[in-house]
């Protein structure tokens, strides 16, 4: 039985999962105008049933926590046969994580502890990419100037 729990809004949950992304960069990744996505996170317009999926998958969320019917403050995951507790932000990275298999190997013993090493490494090396990008110029193609042909 799935309960109405209304602590939050749409639009409140909506600001929560952006963080410290812009609107306009959630807006792109939607393909939603700036001002529509802005209308949903201020409360002026609900989200249509398709839109919510579609923010729910871009959330890695369901849509009844969207919708209210489900909070997200710890989540159960299974790894390697052993019940792991993630706080949200922990299992949005988790869930990022699982994209790639590859970071999955030797879970088997110590599992809790060495999944949030694993998250903690992601999230490291999400920042030092992050912060790296934010130092490029973006209109350095690098390729550097040509040289004059005399």
């Amino acid at each position: 039985m799935l309960i109405y729990m209304p602590n939050k809004t749409i639009g409140q949950r909506l600001k929560d999962l952006r963080g410290k992304r812009t609107q306009n960069e959630v807006s792109i990744k939607l393909g939603l105008s700036r001002g529509r996505y802005a209308h949903y996170e201020n409360d002026r317009v609900e989200p249509d049933i398709p839109t919510i999926k579609k923010l729910a998958s871009f959330y890695n969320v369901t849509t009844d926590f969207l919708l209210g019917y489900e909070d997200l403050d710890s989540h159960e995951v299974v790894v390697a046969g052993k019940e792991v507790k993630l706080s949200t932000e922990e299992y949005q990275v988790f869930e990022e994580i699982k994209k790639h298999p590859i970071m999955f190997n030797d879970l088997q013993t110590n599992t809790e502890k060495k999944v949030k090493e694993l998250i903690r490494m992601w999230e490291y090396t999400k920042k030092v990419r992050d912060d790296y990008e934010a130092e490029l110029d973006p209109d350095d193609d690098g390729m550097g100037p040509l040289p004059d042909r005399d």
